[in-house]
This record gives structure tokens, sequence and C-alpha cells, in this order.
């Protein structure tokens, strides 16, 4: 229920994004990891001009994604 929850997040056009704010230090969001290919959940830990340090929250694991793979 969870991953497609994240997918369908994920899946979300541009548009119907376009009035969301920006993802801001320590808020919850989808976050596409590229390794596995999957939409999970993610605290955001730093914002950065192109990117985001990000703490995968059902994994422990930290990375930094492009700004266009995180959903507020």
């Amino acid at each position: 229920a969870l991953a497609a929850l994240l997918q369908d997040v994920a899946n979300a056009k541009q548009e119907e994004r376009n009035g969301l704010t920006a993802p801001k230090r320590g808020d919850i969001v989808a976050c596409y990891f590229k390794e596995d290919k999957t939409w999970n959940r993610a605290k955001i830990l730093a914002v950065f001009d192109k990117d985001y340090e990000v703490q995968y929250l059902d994994f422990g694991n930290k990375g930094e994604p492009a700004h266009r793979d995180v959903r507020p």
C-alpha cells in the first residue's frame, strides 16, 4: 500500500505539483532511490542549489537526490 502511494506521488504531473511548496529541512518526502529504482520515504536534512541531503526513513541510509527526484 505504501509503495503504491509513493508511486502515485511520483507520477503526479508537473502542473499538479506547481501549487506545492518546495521541500525544506525537516520535511518528510517521497524520494527516488536510483540504485533500486523505487520511491521511498525520506527526511530532508539539508537543501542545496541542485539537490538535497536526505535520510531514507525505512532503511537509515543517506543520499543526495536531485530536486527533480523529490516530491513533497
